[in-house]
């Protein structure tokens, strides 16, 4: 009989343990593994403006027309504007093409390139006049600036610099008056300017290139991209 028990009581404990588990399995089972969900949508829009225009609008608008150009002498674009909206900085690069006219019919034409050379300038507000401030720094946006000046509108000054930190420092004659816009400008030799656009602030620019007494006559294509670095 004990013999017999001791198998009973064996079997009634292995039992007894598989229900503990089970119990157990079902309390883990039965928690919480959220309170809730929220869901909802976000509408991104474009950051830099060009001209005040996003894509796709940005991609095809934006043209303008250059007429009466001699060989030898420099044109130059239309003024344009880029704009960062929002509070972060934004790297963007500058990239024009120019696409030459052809040989006309009958002439003897060389492989030369008719673009003596080519360079942006660029535009950007750095102080307001307050009628006692004669002295303006800032440091410009775009990379690599040469002959860089500022004007109140009336007046225009050359400015010195950069120092170690990449400020020109600007001095007038006279106190500009009061409210008057200070604006800075400066060249970027080349077809190609990189730099950042300070959040929340709007830069300007132009697209120049001087041609080639010899250079073919007929229609220059041009094509400026903004495109971020």
């Amino acid at each position: 009989m004990k013999k017999s028990s001791a198998k009973f009581f064996g079997k009634s404990l292995l039992a007894l343990a598989l229900g503990i588990i089970a119990v157990a399995g079902l309390a883990v089972a039965g928690l919480l593994s959220y309170y809730g969900k929220i869901t909802g949508t976000a509408r991104v829009s474009q950051s830099v403006l060009v001209d005040g225009k996003s894509v796709p609008d940005s991609m095809t608008s934006l043209q303008y027309s250059i007429s009466d150009v001699k060989g030898g002498e420099t044109f130059t674009t239309d003024e344009h504007t880029i704009t960062d909206q929002s509070s972060a900085n934004a790297p963007i690069t500058l990239t024009t093409e120019i696409t030459e006219a052809s040989c006309p019919q009958n002439a003897e034409c060389t492989t030369d390139t008719a673009i003596e050379f080519t360079y942006y300038t660029f535009y950007e507000v750095i102080g307001t006049g307050d009628g006692s401030t004669k002295t303006f720094t800032f440091k410009p946006m775009m990379s690599n600036p040469t002959n860089v000046k500022a004007t109140d509108g009336s007046n225009t000054v050359d400015c010195s610099g950069p120092d170690s930190n990449g400020y020109y420092s600007c001095t007038f004659d006279t106190a500009p008056s009061n409210s008057a816009q200070i604006t800075g400008s400066y060249n970027v030799n080349g077809n190609t300017a990189s730099g950042t656009v300070t959040g929340e602030k709007t830069i300007k620019f132009t697209f120049s290139a001087k041609t080639k007494v010899n250079a073919i006559p007929g229609g220059y294509s041009l094509t400026t991209t903004i495109a971020t670095s």
